[in-house]
């Protein structure tokens, strides 16, 4: 059954235990409605979109990332990302 499901064994058996003890509510991810762990601190994203609306026009993510890093300290992914 695991593996028609692209699970493994272990996770498997504890769906099907939270499944045995909570009935279908068990089987709701219990971190739906919350912030990922990775999100950005509303301040910081805040300050870096206002950065990048002031300062850059014209610039590339690169060099954003650059910037936050060596003046602000701002430790981001340099990938840019999509909102």
């Amino acid at each position: 059954m695991a593996e028609s499901m692209e699970l493994t064994r272990r996770q498997c058996s504890r769906l099907i235990k939270r499944y045995r003890e909570l009935g279908p509510a068990g089987l709701v991810s219990r971190r739906r409605g919350k912030p990922g762990n990775h999100q950005l601190n509303t301040t910081i994203r805040d300050q870096a979109l206002q950065l990048i609306r002031s300062r850059g026009r014209g610039m590339n993510p690169s060099a954003i990332w650059r910037i936050l890093t060596t003046e602000y300290g701002v430790r981001i992914s340099k990938r840019p990302y999509v909102n």
